[in-house]
């Protein structure tokens, strides 16, 4: 009898430990709520709008984009959300609207650029037609205010036409310069201004992630010319421009669409004969003690609510939110889940870059209201004045001063996003 007891004891042993190497954990709440964020709450013109925004000359983008939409949904109905099928970018096969000449597209960051753009569109000299055509056509997006996206998140999803938003952004930028070499300058204004407001709530919006750097390096550009407009027509202030609401600095919505795109990536994984090789497939038991879809999942989600609070929160309090000793690890668990843990370890990318994004882009807002708001000052006087949100009480570094553009210090060595360019003609030309 006694042998018995001992056999069931270690039987039970046997098999309550399979069990547990065999289980997998429940997804965590949180998981659940990022994942009904990606839910479209219905139609949205706005979407399909920028869908079609390369459609060519004669067709409504609308309606090319409802058409677009139509066959992505189809696409997404017969393949996994987890397939790498690089067909996606090819449903849309038909014409597309030509892009304008790229010399007009240089960075901000080049030294002759901004210069060059303020010289270059004399006040006659018309947009080209395709210029046009997008110049209208991004009037007409900036006015729709139901923007969300409507695709499922996937690896292989159809990516919006971002490269015709960013080169109608810069047709419109254009255009203003254009307005004040006219002498419209006011009136030049008055358009980035709306153009400013209007991607606000793009940034607000945007539920990807390649979106929301986009509507963020849009607004950046926008904010650029404005200042070089006020500089080089001595402009009277331009109201402030206020500082991010957290909406628009939130990665809440591109971060849950990166994090639903995994879950479901993990989730097809399951079981999965194929997990190491096509052509060595092995069993789905084995295949399941070695990966765990939900543990892997849950392991990540500390990772992406740090990089979400932290693109959240006030920038001085982001200096103190990104110390090495504030970063949360990706949690291991090589016993139950060793496969996912080698994943999670590798297949991470490197998130908090863009909540640094996000936190320089309202540090530039603040550098623009201080130079806005003292004309006659000289660069130096504003600089001297001016508090660096990041580092209210004092910054470790000073300012680096070029004669189109400063850089105010931030917790990257340098990033774009956080320099203000215009004409400071009463710089030295080296960095102070």
């Amino acid at each position: 009898m006694k042998h018995v007891l001992v056999a069931l004891l270690i039987l039970t042993a046997f098999v309550s430990g399979a069990f547990w190497l065999l289980s997998d954990d429940r997804l965590h709440p949180n998981i659940q709520a990022f994942i009904t964020l990606t839910h479209p709450s219905g139609d949205s013109r706005a979407f399909t709008y920028l869908l079609g925004l390369q459609a060519p000359q004669g067709q409504h983008p609308e309606i090319a984009g409802e058409t677009l939409l139509t066959q992505v949904r189809k696409y997404e109905n017969t393949v996994t959300l987890t397939s790498t099928d690089t067909s996606t970018h090819e449903i849309y096969t038909g014409d597309t609207l030509s892009l304008p000449e790229q010399s007009r597209h240089c960075s901000f960051s080049e030294t002759h650029c901004l210069r060059e753009l303020f010289e270059t569109p004399s006040p006659t000299q018309s947009p080209s037609p395709e210029e046009q055509v997008l110049l209208e056509r991004w009037h007409q997006f900036i006015q729709l205010d139901d923007y969300q996206v409507l695709t499922q998140p996937g690896l292989s999803e159809y990516v919006p036409p971002y490269l015709y938003l960013t080169a109608a952004n810069r047709i419109s930028m254009v255009n203003s310069i254009r307005q004040a070499n006219a002498g419209d300058s006011l009136l030049a204004r008055q358009q980035l201004l709306a153009n400013i407001a209007a991607l606000r709530y793009l940034l607000a919006a945007e539920g990807h992630l390649i979106g929301k750097m986009v509507a963020a390096k849009m607004m950046s550009d926008q904010i650029d010319v404005l200042n070089a407009l006020q500089q080089r027509f001595e402009l009277p202030p331009a109201p402030p421009i206020l500082p991010l609401t957290v909406p628009e600095k939130s990665l809440r919505l591109p971060l849950a669409r990166e994090l639903t795109m995994i879950t479901n990536l993990y989730q097809e994984m399951d079981s999965e004969p194929e997990l190491f090789d096509p052509d060595l497939p092995i069993p789905p038991w084995l295949a399941r003690l070695l990966f765990k879809p939900a543990i892997s999942t849950n392991a990540m989600l500390p990772i992406y609510e740090y990089v979400i609070t932290g693109s959240e929160i006030d920038p001085v309090d982001f200096i103190s939110h990104v110390q090495p000793h504030n970063m949360p690890v990706i949690k291991t668990n090589w016993i139950r889940n060793p496969v996912g843990t080698i994943l999670n370890r590798v297949a991470l990318p490197d998130l908090h870059v863009y909540a640094i994004d996000m936190q320089d882009l309202d540090v530039k807002i603040g550098l623009f209201n201080a130079f806005n708001q003292s004309p006659s000052h000289s660069t130096q006087s504003v600089l001297n004045t001016f508090t660096n949100p990041y580092y209210p009480d004092g910054s470790p570094m000073k300012a680096s001063i070029e004669s189109h553009r400063i850089c105010v210090p931030g917790p990257a060595k340098r990033n774009e996003l956080r320099c203000l360019h215009g004409f400071f003609n009463d710089t030295s030309g080296s960095p102070n």
